[in-house]
């Protein structure tokens, strides 16, 4: 249990990340008089265009390069890929790509790996470095 909390405190300290890149990519739609570029009705789109984006770059671009985040590196957790002719960006694709869907903490309760749908489906794991 105690892997779990030290995964969703790593979680929440990246989603600080998260929201500081969101923002900077939410500021580039604007000018520098803060006239907005773009149609009223279309900001909320594009901001959750904006958190989609950082999330996904976030993620994929800190795990393919470094095999860890800024929260996991925080609690020296790192993402192990085991042997398998895949190459290592595309299963970090597929894990991030699957982390977005919801629900993905169920599988953690069910297997006695303590595996969450991304660690599954892309052949991967977390430990402790």
């Amino acid at each position: 249990m105690k892997q779990l909390f030290n995964r969703l405190i790593a979680f929440n300290i990246d989603g600080i990340f998260i929201v500081i890149l969101t923002y900077l990519l939410y500021c580039a739609f604007y000018n520098l008089n803060n006239k907005i570029i773009l149609k009223e009705g279309v900001n909320l789109i594009v901001l959750g265009y904006c958190q989609l984006s950082s999330y996904f770059l976030y993620f994929f671009l800190l795990e393919s390069m470094f095999k860890t985040t800024i929260g996991k590196k925080m609690f020296k957790i790192k993402v192990i890929y085991s042997n398998s002719p895949q190459g290592l960006w595309w299963r970090t694709l597929i894990r991030t790509i699957i982390r977005i869907t919801p629900l993905t903490f169920i599988p953690f309760f069910l297997n006695s790996d303590r595996l969450f749908w991304h660690e599954l489906l892309s052949n991967t794991r977390t430990s402790l470095e």
